[in-house]
């Protein structure tokens, strides 16, 4: 007896000074660091993370709102590759950008092409064009450093003389521009250009909503302070987000002069708010999985005291329905909190 009430006050005054301990300041006061939960939250999003991840291993999250963490937006690449729709979110985006660089050996510097357009609301989107070449300079599209165009078609990606087109889902893209441009280094030099391109996938995509290393994404939200603001936050914030490595093959005049190009490339495709994004439901997740552990723990309670023995406290043959009612709403309830996990997993 005494042994027990020591171990009891032992555990006691360990749990008050391990709530009481103060989690560490952030880096920075940006930069969190694991506080005294740490571990406990690694593995409760763990479980949460494989289980979203491998359920839906084979389909995407679709238009419900429930992609990130493990589950991709959209499983068929021909749906993902192309123009998302837009909701009517002030910050509703699709995006695409490519990157096209190679070092000239012979003037000892590079040559690159930059093309990107950021779809939003209302037909408008941003967009820009760079054609950096050796021996000329850099030259920008016509509006830069504003990138506001206007006129964008309901699907396309680009406006005003830029163009970019999906030919075949993860494969193929076509990339032109058609105006004028000036060169940065002698701003009121202004040439006609006329771009065509043909970007060609030399990779597999990787897809940044299931394809990241899972502890690292684990470690990331394990570190934080959960709230309930802190996964609205991860709701509204969340962007599908994927890159591939390609390669363009372009040919395009300056004035009158021709030039003929086959670069290394990379491209990316962002799409989010409000139209394809996650929604948490890991509080809730947390709260019934607490409630199966504690039912669980009634349940091997009221097993011991209906099953008697040497224990200080059992429940007399007479009272036999008293002890099946006790077991019968256990079971119950840890199906009910079960249930409810798997439902809010999904």
């Amino acid at each position: 007896m005494t042994c027990c009430l020591v171990t009891t006050v032992i555990f006691i005054v360990l749990l008050v000074f391990f709530l009481r301990k103060k989690d560490p300041e952030a880096i920075f006061g940006i930069y969190s660091v694991p506080g005294k939960w740490y571990y406990l939250k690694y593995i409760v999003f763990s479980c949460l993370y494989y289980y979203r991840k491998y359920s839906k291993k084979n389909n995407g999250a679709g238009t419900d709102g429930q992609a990130g963490q493990g589950v991709r937006a959209i499983a068929n690449p021909s749906e993902m590759d192309r123009a998302q729709p837009l909701s009517e979110h002030a910050k509703a985006f699709d995006a695409v950008f490519f990157i096209s660089a190679m070092k000239d050996e012979k003037e000892d510097k590079g040559v690159y092409i930059i093309s990107g357009c950021e779809r939003r609301p209302m037909g408008m989107c941003n967009g820009l064009f760079y054609i950096g070449l050796p021996g000329k300079g850099l030259l920008c599209s016509k509006k830069i450093p504003d990138t506001v165009l206007f006129g964008a078609q309901i699907g396309e990606f680009g406006a005003e003389g830029i163009m970019m087109t999906p030919v075949e889902p993860m494969k193929k893209w076509a990339v032109s521009y058609k105006g004028p441009m000036w060169y940065q280094n002698e701003p009121s030099k202004v040439v006609d250009v006329e771009f065509n391109g043909e970007w060609n996938a030399t990779s597999d995509y990787f897809d940044y909503d299931c394809d990241l290393h899972p502890p690292a994404v684990i470690r990331s939200i394990a570190r934080e302070k959960w709230s309930r603001k802190y996964f609205e936050s991860l709701k509204t914030a969340h962007q599908s987000h994927y890159e591939q490595f390609g390669e363009m093959k372009c040919k395009f005049k300056i004035d009158k002069e021709t030039f003929e190009y086959t670069l290394p490339s990379f491209r990316d495709h962002s799409f989010g708010i409000l139209a394809i994004i996650f929604r948490s439901n890991i509080l809730n997740i947390l709260y019934a999985a607490a409630g199966a552990l504690i039912f669980s723990l009634y349940l091997v309670y009221d097993t011991q005291l209906m099953m008697g023995g040497k224990h200080k406290y059992s429940i007399s043959p007479e009272e036999y329905i008293f002890a099946a009612l006790n077991l019968y709403l256990d079971i119950v309830n840890i199906f009910l909190f079960i249930l409810t996990i798997i439902g809010m997993s999904k």
